[in-house]
């Protein structure tokens, strides 16, 4: 069964020349019997179920999940989080409706819940009529 993720949001940066040293990182973290085909970063996104799309000058600038199910996405992310740009986010929902951004900083994920906010201190309560 699992857990269906959507991607509500991608900012996500990756300059060209860290693919080679994130694909190493990858393969260090990952099953070797898993990732030994694995000649190219894009590869290994793609594997995660992430399709990358590109800028003019061939740095990664988003992709498209293509996937359905949180697997092992956050072990990817952390994994590559040293090469990600600082203050880029994954923001997902749940199929239980909760909602998180993974937030890269210092070359690490950290993990951010929204906090909502009724903007109605103005009016009063609604009061039984007697």
């Amino acid at each position: 069964m699992g857990y269906q993720i959507y991607m509500r949001e991608v900012d996500l940066r990756i300059r060209k020349e860290n693919f080679e040293a994130a694909l190493s990182a990858v393969k260090a973290a990952f099953s070797s019997s898993w990732t030994e085909h694995l000649d190219t970063f894009e590869e290994a996104m793609s594997d995660f179920d992430y399709a990358p799309e590109y800028d003019e000058d061939g740095n990664i600038d988003g992709f498209e999940f293509i996937g359905e199910k949180l697997r092992n996405d956050r072990e990817f992310w952390d994994t590559v989080a040293p090469f990600v740009e600082e203050g880029c986010y994954l923001e997902i929902e749940g199929d239980d409706l909760e909602i998180w951004r993974w937030k890269f900083r210092n070359g690490k994920v950290v993990v951010q819940y929204p906090t909502f906010l009724w903007d109605d201190d103005e009016e009063e309560s609604c009061e039984t009529a007697t």
